[in-house]
């Protein structure tokens, strides 16, 4: 998946999006990339599967792996934001022990994800990191916060808040600089809350759409002589053990029946997104833990280029 310097990855709630980032990371990583994951969700993951410790902050953190991994939610970013125009460090801590300050700053619409955001642009601007991938929240969440950074540099208009503002909306805005890839799964749900959320990203935010990843998809059970095979015991046994034998057929229906509704997504993805990549994850039957599932997800990326889109 050939992707820019910076990565937004969202998608719906369930579909193992952070998974998909982390894994999309570690490879980038592997592969020599100086490599730094922010967390923008409001339940962050990747110190789980990171196995880094709890109380990450706005600095980015190492792992054993390469990859550092940095959150952009609450004070502590904030904190971050205000030390940029107030030099004092006493001034920002004072501002920031102020229940009323600190109140405004967490309720009023759109100021802590405007500062995650500016983090994200002071990040990508230091020359530190040659992949950046922003762990979005879910889709609903997400809309919000890429649509904020061209909407307030039209509303701020001039002056330093608005030319930083602007800057992220201008790096969103290159197709060489930044994409954004959405994960979904391929049961019908959430591939038609994909579709729609496509569809107004492409009318509202002036970002590429880099992929869709379309995870956990579910193979045939069986090729067809191993079908044949079964087939022939369960013929074999339907006298002497017919219990075992219908048990034996629906487990095969069944399977069946979850690849066909797979493909069905698949083809809605194709049909209805035919210029966007779509890459495509496997199911993974049987995990270790979610740091195995990452790494077996990651090994899947790395065999498969998109299919459909723009190679």
């Amino acid at each position: 998946m050939h992707l820019p310097p910076l990565t937004f990855v969202t998608g719906k709630g369930g579909t193992g999006k952070s998974i998909i980032t982390a894994a999309l990371a570690l490879n980038a990583a592997r592969s020599g990339q100086r490599t730094l994951v922010c967390e923008l969700d409001d339940h962050p993951t990747m110190t789980r599967l990171f196995g880094l410790p709890d109380d990450l902050g706005v600095e980015p953190t190492a792992t054993r792996d390469g990859v550092h991994v940095a959150n952009f939610r609450g004070m502590p970013v904030m904190q971050a934001f205000l030390r940029t125009f107030v030099p004092s460090r006493r001034v920002t801590d004072l501002l920031l022990r102020n229940r009323v300050a600190t109140t405004f700053f967490e309720s009023a619409p759109g100021v802590m994800d405007a500062v995650a955001l500016d983090r994200v642009a002071d990040i990508l601007s230091d020359g530190r990191w040659d992949r950046v991938f922003v762990d979005l929240p879910a889709t609903g969440h997400a809309l919000t916060l890429l649509r904020l950074p061209a909407s307030m540099a039209e509303m701020i208009g001039v002056g330093d808040l608005a030319a930083r503002v602007r800057r992220l909306a201008d790096i969103m805005a290159d197709p060489a600089r930044a994409a954004l890839v959405v994960v979904t799964l391929p049961e019908e749900m959430p591939v038609t809350e994909t579709l729609e959320f496509c569809s107004t990203i492409r009318r509202e935010v002036d970002i590429r759409l880099g992929a869709v990843v379309v995870n956990a998809l579910r193979r045939l059970p069986l090729d067809a002589d191993e079908r044949s095979r079964i087939d022939r015991i369960a013929r074999a046994t339907e006298e002497a053990q017919p219990q075992a034998s219908a048990r034996i057929r629906l487990a095969l229906r069944l399977g069946n029946f979850w690849h066909d509704e797979d493909q069905r997504g698949l083809i809605r993805l194709e049909e209805e997104l035919p210029s966007t990549d779509r890459i495509t994850v496997p199911f993974v039957y049987h995990k270790e833990s979610e740091r195995d599932l990452v790494e077996q997800i990651a090994a899947s990326l790395r065999q498969r280029e998109p299919e459909g889109g723009a190679a």
